[in-house]
């Protein structure tokens, strides 16, 4: 082999061991943009968790203890983790298909649960994560419900009438445990979501107990 044929030999064999580290820098790339787009509101999410204070809850954000309206939006606040999102009442179906419908125009009171406010099981069920291009605004409301810790609060508004629920305790469930859904005799609110973000292997359950029931003003 004459010298000019090692040396394009040796130099090919050269690039290529340069190429290395660039086809890997370029994988690495592609793989963060691909995360960065199926999982950006995560994302946001987090940032926006870490570096901005836990909002109020407000009378525009939860009602106000007043008077009896039935009309009025159920709207559920968690400050902690800046929840703020209206809660479905007009599905009584547990079918995932009903269900994910649902989903797209809020958090869900789950098949037919306790009323908040009421004794019994509410059990209120939201996404944790959702593809970019599927439709709804509440892909990723419940993102963050893993923060929750006992003692946090969460306010819920039904029929004009404010309800303060404090956290007792969380737990992590497989998709068939449906003792976490049971009937209670005391007023318990339990949140639900899919855990690990991004999956749906498991249920992440957050359960809370009703503080004083307030009492509404009424006309006579």
């Amino acid at each position: 082999m004459n010298n000019s044929a090692k040396s394009s030999k040796k130099l090919g064999k050269t690039s290529w061991i340069y190429s290395k580290p660039k086809v890997a820098y370029a994988t690495l790339l592609l793989s963060a943009i691909v995360f960065a787009v199926l999982n950006g509101q995560w994302l946001v999410a987090q940032l926006r968790y870490r570096s901005t204070p836990s909002v109020q809850a407000t009378a525009s954000d939860i009602g106000t203890v007043s008077k009896f309206d039935p009309s009025a939006p159920a709207i559920i606040n968690i400050p902690v983790i800046n929840v703020n999102a209206p809660i479905i009442l007009d599905e009584p179906s547990s079918q995932d298909a009903n269900v994910q419908l649902a989903l797209r125009r809020g958090v869900l009171l789950y098949g037919n649960s306790t009323r908040p406010g009421k004794k019994g099981h509410t059990i209120i069920v939201g996404h944790s994560s959702g593809q970019l291009w599927s439709p709804g605004d509440y892909k990723w409301v419940f993102t963050l419900l893993e923060k929750l810790k006992p003692g946090d609060k969460i306010h819920v508004s039904y029929q004009g009438i404010a309800y303060t629920y404090t956290v007792k305790d969380s737990i992590i469930v497989s998709p068939s445990d449906a003792k976490v859904l049971a009937p209670t005799t005391e007023s318990v609110l339990s949140l639900v979501t899919c855990t690990p973000v991004g999956t749906n292997q498991n249920r992440l359950v957050v359960r809370a107990s009703l503080d004083t029931i307030p009492m509404p003003i009424t006309d006579y």
